[in-house]
């Protein structure tokens, strides 16, 4: 039978349409193995079928044929570019065949996709103790997002790694001693405790970091001692990975320790601490309170910053009385970590905005933009006249926050302002509130005599306008309104 160039163009295509409908394996369906058993061959070419329920069904059944499936490894590991339920009955068909198929498994953690490699890790976990030498090996890889893979994969194999991890935390590679000391951190086994524990006094800092970050996740509590002796270290990545553990086990012991840190120079080390500080909950908001009182201004600072952190209501009224603390970076922090507590926190906020303190009432308004809360409108607009122009430039700050409509009339209106500052601000605050009503304003603004204040005009102008100009001149931009804008 003779067939026409014109059908045969027509059969190819249907042929690559119905090729692209589903992910087949890409291996020749003629490849499979001859010698197969007559069974496995018949759910390898199952594999190939549009049905996508048909292809998870074989993958699903090859698993539970075990290592009779060993001839369907190539497909299998094909098959894990297909959707997401065949890729997770190939993946898991993998894990039972077991042993024969780490190597393809391994390869998948080399070179698959984000969604192929935890799939991959997950296979590896179950197939167990068998996997575990391949994956110590793996761990060599010059790739880090291998070694993670492995690492995780390890991890996943549990118990059964932990014999081979332990001596790993001593080997001459370091990319081993890294997924060992991760992979026990994530396993949790007792017998890793003091293998980490010890690890604390190596010669190289990277080991003395990842043994103290494998001892938070194990969460012991017999390692708050030696974390605590760590923060003495005089490697700072040491003693921040310390403070970093110190949080995740979250034993009060550590707190007075990291609380003394706060006001270390040491790059990191502070940050740490006031991050891992709220950790402990309510046990910390005293002594953190009492830190507020330090002489030194750093400790001040974290302790602020924690305590922020920390969302406590407790905390509020001590930290408005430290809005009096004399270091401007030490109020900035406060006001910082005010804005972190909330809703319930506004009341008293707005209270404290009317103060007599002028540090008190910056740090109150600043707080009440971070919340957002529309009761804080009225006050912040009422702020805009104040005179200190620092009040005035945080009520221009906040409002820009709180984006209210109404407040469109009195942030113009700060446009002509005494303080350079606060017009920079006012420009970027109506910005924010992108309203074209302000346009025609703004533009009068592109004569301000200050070239900064000019600079952020332009910018609120294009934000709201979307438009562009070589030249922002105000006739350039007058132009544009009178032509085209009001029309727009």
């Amino acid at each position: 039978m003779r067939t026409s160039k014109g059908a045969a163009v027509f059969v190819a295509a249907l042929m690559v349409t119905v090729g692209t409908a589903f992910a087949q394996p890409a291996l020749p369906k003629e490849g499979i193995p001859k010698d197969a058993p007559a069974h496995i061959r018949y759910y390898v070419q199952l594999l190939y079928s549009p049905s996508e329920p048909q292809r998870a069904s074989a993958a699903y059944t090859l698993g539970v044929l075990g290592n009779q499936s060993v001839p369907a490894i190539p497909y299998l590991i094909e098959l894990m570019r297909d959707k997401p339920s065949v890729q997770a009955k190939a993946a898991e068909a993998l894990g039972r065949i077991g042993g024969p198929a780490i190597a393809a498994l391994i390869d998948v953690l080399k070179t698959g996709d984000e969604k192929q490699r935890p799939l991959a890790e997950e296979a590896l976990g179950k197939i167990g103790e068998p996997a575990v030498k391949p994956l110590m090996e793996t761990l060599k890889s010059d790739v880090e997002q291998v070694r993670t893979n492995a690492a995780v994969a390890l991890a996943k194999v549990g118990k059964p790694a932990v014999p081979h991890l332990i001596p790993g935390l001593k080997d001459e590679n370091i990319h081993i001693r890294w997924g060992s000391a991760t992979a026990l951190g994530q396993i949790k086994d007792p017998r890793a405790f003091q293998p980490l524990v010890e690890g604390l006094k190596d010669k190289k800092w990277i080991d003395r970091w990842c043994t103290a970050r494998a001892l938070a996740d194990i969460g012991d509590r017999r390692a708050v001692g030696p974390l605590i002796e760590a923060m003495n270290d005089t490697e700072w990545r040491d003693r921040w990975a310390a403070a970093q553990a110190l949080g995740g086990i979250g034993d009060p012991r550590a707190i007075k320790p990291l609380i003394a840190v706060l006001g270390e120079e040491a790059p990191g080390l502070s940050w740490h601490a006031s991050r891992a500080l709220p950790n402990f909950g309510a046990a910390v908001v005293t002594p953190l309170i009492e830190a507020l009182g330090s002489e030194n201004a750093a400790v001040r600072s974290g302790a602020a910053e924690a305590l922020g952190e920390a969302k406590d209501l407790r905390a509020l009224q001590p930290l408005l009385a430290a809005l009096k603390d004399p270091e401007e970076s030490v109020r900035q922090q406060i006001g910082v970590a005010l804005g972190k507590m909330g809703p319930s926190a506004v009341t008293p906020l707005l209270t404290a905005s009317k103060d007599e303190n002028q540090h008190i009432r910056w740090g109150a308004m600043r707080a009440l933009g971070d919340i957002a809360d529309p009761r804080a409108v009225k006050p912040l607009v009422q702020a805009l006249t104040d005179k200190s122009q620092d009040i005035r430039w945080v009520a221009v700050v906040s409002l820009g926050k709180l984006k209210d409509p109404k407040t469109l009339e009195p942030l113009m209106a700060r446009l002509k302002d005494d303080s350079a500052l606060v017009r920079v601000q006012a420009a970027s605050a109506l910005a924010q509130l992108n309203d074209r009503r302000a346009v025609a304003v703004l533009i009068a603004a592109l004569k301000d005599k200050d070239e900064e204040v000019r600079g952020a005009v332009v910018r609120a102008l294009q934000t709201i306008t979307g438009q562009q100009f070589e030249k922002n001149t105000p006739e350039v931009w007058e132009a544009w309104w009178k032509e085209k804008g009001k029309a727009d």
